[in-house]
């Protein structure tokens, strides 16, 4: 049996305003919505990472 990956389709998870925005801006920059999810979601987690390491005094 093949394994499946299962998506949630992306207007399930924002507001309807906020799709519509992603989508607009995805035309007009001529980049995939995927790749503008992937980049935002990328910047938040460095943000959290840089937050943490703050808290921690960069311990590893």
């Amino acid at each position: 049996m093949r394994k499946r990956i299962l998506h949630t389709s992306i207007n399930l998870l924002i507001e309807p305003e906020m799709y519509q925005r992603l989508k607009l801006s995805a035309s007009v920059k001529k980049t995939p919505m995927s790749k503008i999810i992937r980049d935002g979601i990328n910047l938040i987690l460095n943000k959290i990472d840089k937050e943490n390491n703050a808290v921690m005094g960069g311990q590893e």
